[in-house]
Protein backbone atom coordinates (compact mmCIF):
# COMPACT_ATOMS: atom_id res chain seq x y z
CA UNK A 1 0.00 0.00 0.00
CA UNK A 2 1.59 3.18 -1.30
CA UNK A 3 0.09 6.47 0.61
CA UNK A 4 -0.05 9.90 -1.44
CA UNK A 5 2.73 12.20 -0.16
CA UNK A 6 4.67 10.48 1.73
CA UNK A 7 8.51 10.92 0.88
CA UNK A 8 10.30 8.01 -1.08
CA UNK A 9 13.52 6.68 1.18
CA UNK A 10 14.77 7.79 4.54
CA UNK A 11 16.55 11.02 5.00
CA UNK A 12 18.65 9.87 8.28
CA UNK A 13 19.36 6.39 10.27
CA UNK A 14 19.16 6.20 14.01
CA UNK A 15 21.70 3.41 14.70
CA UNK A 16 20.93 2.95 18.98
CA UNK A 17 20.68 -0.50 19.87
CA UNK A 18 22.20 -1.94 16.87
CA UNK A 19 25.36 -2.96 19.04
CA UNK A 20 26.07 -4.51 22.44
CA UNK A 21 28.09 -2.28 25.26
CA UNK A 22 31.98 -2.63 23.57
CA UNK A 23 31.15 -4.25 20.23
CA UNK A 24 32.17 -1.98 18.31
CA UNK A 25 35.76 -1.41 20.14
CA UNK A 26 36.25 -5.53 20.35
CA UNK A 27 35.63 -5.83 16.15
CA UNK A 28 37.61 -3.24 15.43
CA UNK A 29 40.45 -4.24 17.35
CA UNK A 30 40.13 -7.59 15.97
CA UNK A 31 40.21 -6.35 12.52
CA UNK A 32 43.33 -3.89 13.56
CA UNK A 33 45.77 -6.79 13.88
CA UNK A 34 46.24 -7.20 10.51
CA UNK A 35 47.09 -4.11 9.89
CA UNK A 36 46.00 -0.45 10.18
CA UNK A 37 42.68 0.76 8.74
CA UNK A 38 41.03 4.13 8.68
CA UNK A 39 37.74 4.96 9.93
CA UNK A 40 35.76 4.02 6.47
CA UNK A 41 37.17 0.72 6.77
CA UNK A 42 36.57 -0.30 10.07
CA UNK A 43 32.89 1.09 9.85
CA UNK A 44 32.33 -1.55 6.95
CA UNK A 45 34.06 -4.24 8.59
CA UNK A 46 31.67 -3.86 11.68
CA UNK A 47 28.72 -3.40 9.48
CA UNK A 48 29.87 -6.77 7.57
CA UNK A 49 30.25 -8.25 10.82
CA UNK A 50 26.64 -7.25 11.44
CA UNK A 51 25.08 -8.20 8.36
CA UNK A 52 24.05 -4.62 7.78
CA UNK A 53 24.20 -3.45 4.20
CA UNK A 54 26.93 -1.22 3.49
CA UNK A 55 26.03 0.59 0.52
CA UNK A 56 23.53 2.33 2.87
CA UNK A 57 25.35 5.78 3.01
CA UNK A 58 23.08 7.20 6.19
CA UNK A 59 23.79 3.68 8.15
CA UNK A 60 27.22 3.95 6.70
CA UNK A 61 27.66 7.37 8.43
CA UNK A 62 26.10 6.90 11.90
CA UNK A 63 28.56 3.49 11.86
CA UNK A 64 31.33 5.44 11.14
CA UNK A 65 30.64 8.19 13.60
CA UNK A 66 29.79 5.39 16.50
CA UNK A 67 33.03 3.64 15.61
CA UNK A 68 35.05 7.29 16.08
CA UNK A 69 33.66 7.39 19.48
CA UNK A 70 34.44 3.78 20.17
CA UNK A 71 38.13 4.05 18.95
CA UNK A 72 38.52 7.54 20.91
CA UNK A 73 37.62 6.04 23.38
CA UNK A 74 39.54 2.62 23.69
CA UNK A 75 42.50 4.50 22.56
CA UNK A 76 42.24 6.29 26.45
CA UNK A 77 42.28 2.73 27.48
CA UNK A 78 45.64 1.95 25.49
CA UNK A 79 43.61 -0.67 23.45
CA UNK A 80 44.05 1.50 20.24
CA UNK A 81 46.49 3.77 18.89
CA UNK A 82 46.13 6.60 16.20
CA UNK A 83 48.70 6.61 13.46
CA UNK A 84 47.89 9.63 11.42
CA UNK A 85 45.17 11.61 9.98
CA UNK A 86 44.72 11.13 6.02
CA UNK A 87 42.68 12.99 4.05
CA UNK A 88 40.39 13.51 7.00
CA UNK A 89 40.16 10.35 8.20
CA UNK A 90 42.35 8.68 11.50
CA UNK A 91 44.47 5.24 10.78
CA UNK A 92 44.23 3.51 13.86
CA UNK A 93 46.37 0.64 14.35
CA UNK A 94 46.71 -2.24 17.12
CA UNK A 95 48.39 -1.90 20.41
Amino acid sequence: MKIIGEPQGRGYIVSQGFFAKGEIAAVCQGHLIDGPLNTRELAERVMGEKGLDVSDTPLRNSVVYKVVQALRHARRRNAVRMLEKRGGLCVWGAI
